[in-house]
């Protein structure tokens, strides 16, 4: 036999072989130990007045881009590995200032260019669950806890919320206690990068959270009790305990939901040394007409002390979809109003009237830190009231689209002290999601 010949033999059996091999594991990866999944979400935003002023051109608007596959592989029946990487970009951004690519141009664009935007890491976490009541997940995870108003994912967001943390799950017939464990900030890892002048410790932050289900009347009672120690900088920016309970439930086309936090400690929010006594609550109760088109009316009531520190929330589900304030010494009331009329289509429509608190100092932004307002111009509390309008359609059980129209109208003292331009947001977003 010519070795040509002999040479062809040999590497169709070493096909063969790799084929076969090749077959075996996509059906041993098929067979329930391999899943895939995506989300691939676009959106376009647009901006408007949101510092209150029309005599500033604040007129922004984007296009942004988020994909996430998603990785998940069962070696064994009790331990799971789950890889999530993450695509963000807002189309034709500018490249980075950090340059590692030799073609890449600091500042240029990331569209028609050489340069390509940002490619991370969302989650990657590895699970183990030894027995059906236990199950400890270590890695980079999101948290979604309760109605995220304390720990959220912040999913609106282009990029979203993620922890490297540890977390112990423990579950009964009809409760589970998660534990859970996060660095927010190494200083020591972080030494061979850079780290921030004056950095001197850690940012730590866990606790315990705790949910127990009892009747439809009430799905949910949880408690929790989280700890935040920030050491990054002397004195510590943060070292405080919040202790919250939340009720949720539901009866013949009732629905309710409470939330009360406090906070006891330190923190250089309320100055040096000062003690951290401060607070949040948040109440719902709504009515569903189940035969006219999923029609819902909810009122919402809810206030947060002077110093409160929000925390990690999933911010934009709440105080307007504008986005304009966060859950600092801020209380108002919400009519909430939801039909489907068909089961492709939904409609939403709230409407916020919002206040400070305390007449001392404004409301804050967003972030919880930002001041608007409070320079005593105006004994008013009254903020303003703000709509937001929107209208989703189901194309596909894994294709959605959904469009808002939302304005804040400034009164009182936002009128008075910061303007009365009227801030508007806009966006027309589609998501593909399996």
């Amino acid at each position: 036999m010519k070795t040509k010949t002999r040479l062809s033999l040999i590497l169709l059996t070493l096909f063969f072989s790799l084929g076969t091999s090749l077959a075996n594991a996509a059906f041993e990866l098929a067979d329930g130990k391999f899943k895939v999944g995506a989300q691939a979400r676009f959106r376009y935003e647009f901006f408007n007045n949101t510092d209150f002023a029309s005599t500033t051109n604040d007129t922004l608007d984007y296009v942004l881009t988020r994909v996430r596959p998603t990785f998940s592989y069962l070696p064994h029946e009790k331990v799971e590995v789950l890889l999530q990487p993450q695509f963000t970009a807002g189309w034709g951004e500018l490249f980075g200032t950090s340059v590692t690519s030799v073609n890449a141009v600091a500042g240029g664009s990331t569209s028609g260019a050489l340069n390509d935007p940002a490619f991370g890491v969302h989650q990657a976490y590895m699970l183990y669950k030894p027995a059906s009541w236990f199950a400890l997940t270590l890695g980079r995870q999101e948290w979604n806890y309760g109605d995220q108003l304390v720990i959220g994912g912040v999913d609106w967001h282009n990029v979203g919320r993620s922890f490297d943390a540890m977390k112990m799950h423990f579950s009964g017939s009809n409760y589970w206690i998660d534990a859970l464990y996060s660095y927010l900030s190494d200083a020591e890892s972080g030494a061979a990068r850079g780290v921030a002048t004056g950095s001197t410790g850690d940012h730590h932050f866990g606790g315990l959270y705790a949910s127990i289900d009892l009747a439809d009347w009430l799905k949910a009672w949880d408690l929790y009790a989280l700890y935040r120690l920030d050491s990054t900088a002397r004195p510590r920016a943060h070292n405080y305990l919040t202790f919250g309970t939340r009720f949720k439930g539901q009866s013949k086309g009732w629905d309710y939901r409470l939330e009360a936090t406090g906070q006891f400690g330190k923190s250089t929010i309320t100055g040096v040394n000062a003690n951290q006594k401060d607070w949040q609550a948040d109440l719902e109760v709504g009515y569903t007409w189940t035969d006219f088109y999923q029609f819902r009316i909810g009122l919402e009531a809810f206030a947060a002390s002077k110093n409160y520190i929000q925390m990690f929330p999933t911010a934009h589900k709440w105080i307007g979809f504008v986005d304009l304030f966060g859950r600092r010494n801020i209380m108002g009331g919400v009519a909430h109003f939801s039909m489907k009329p068909s089961e492709k289509w939904g409609l939403s429509l709230d409407a916020h009237t919002i206040f400070r608190n305390s007449g001392a100092t404004g409301l804050f932004r967003l972030n919880g830190v930002t001041l608007i307002g409070g320079t005593g111009a105006s004994s008013s509390k009254l903020a303003g009231e703000e709509l937001d309008f929107s209208v989703s359609y189901a194309a596909l059980d894994i294709l959605s689209f959904k469009a808002g129209v939302n304005a804040f109208i400034p009164m009182g003292f936002i009128k008075t002290e910061v303007g009365s331009a009227v801030p508007l947001f806009g966006y027309l977003q589609s998501n593909l999601s399996f």
